[in-house]
């Protein structure tokens, strides 16, 4: 599933849509504005590494945001999984 929504949030993405997806999610979290701030210097990863044996599932990452995404079908959180993110 990871790589089917990294593919589509990716405006480089094989979709050949460019920021089309991309910006239609930022708009429902961010004002338009921000997303199209976003849009012009974002980088999607997938399986995002933030320690040795840790991965942050997708992320935006743009010139002044970083953005995780856990993206949870049939699994739970892991203990302190969410601070991990936030101390990194």
């Amino acid at each position: 599933m990871c790589r089917v929504l990294t593919d589509l949030l990716n405006p480089e993405g094989l979709h050949g849509q460019g920021e089309k997806y991309l910006k239609s999610f930022l708009n429902i979290i961010f004002d338009e504005e921000d997303s199209e701030g976003i849009c012009s210097t974002a980088h999607v990863y997938k399986e995002y590494p933030i320690t040795k044996d840790k991965r942050i599932d997708i992320v935006i990452a743009s010139a002044d945001r970083f953005i995780p995404i856990e993206v949870k079908i049939n699994a739970g959180e892991q203990k302190s999984q969410c601070f991990d993110y936030f101390n990194f």
